[in-house]
């Protein structure tokens, strides 16, 4: 699913463990509830996608574009955002534990109650 892409699809719930979505275009699709864990997610645009309580750990979205997303209440603990747009992005509840944020660019981005270790 490399380059796929998928602006607006409807996602939520979705198993995408394991997949392969380097370059792929997510942008505003709801993945709310979906299992991204381990997934390549590399280069991804993910702006403006509704992940809600969505399982991202141990991904790879290395300078991936996550502008605007709502990543409330996801577990996100040991994911690689290096390099990665995180502006305006919503990581209320979120555990970042672990997490790669080397480069990332966290502008205004909402950080209520997350996790930072």
């Amino acid at each position: 699913l490399s380059d796929a892409v998928l602006i607006g699809a409807n996602l939520s719930n979705a198993t995408l463990a394991t997949a392969h979505l380097a370059k792929a275009a997510l942008g505003n699709a709801d993945l709310t509830k979906a299992d991204l864990s381990t997934a390549n997610l590399v280069d991804a645009d993910l702006s403006e996608a509704h992940l809600t309580n969505a399982k991202i750990a141990q991904a790879n979205l290395r300078n991936a574009n996550l502008t605007k997303a709502d990543l409330s209440n996801t577990t996100l603990n040991s994911t690689d955002l290096a390099g990665a747009k995180l502006t305006e992005v919503h990581l209320s509840g979120v555990d970042l534990s672990h997490t790669n944020l080397a480069g990332a660019n966290l502008s205004n981005a909402y950080l209520h109650n997350a996790t930072l270790r």
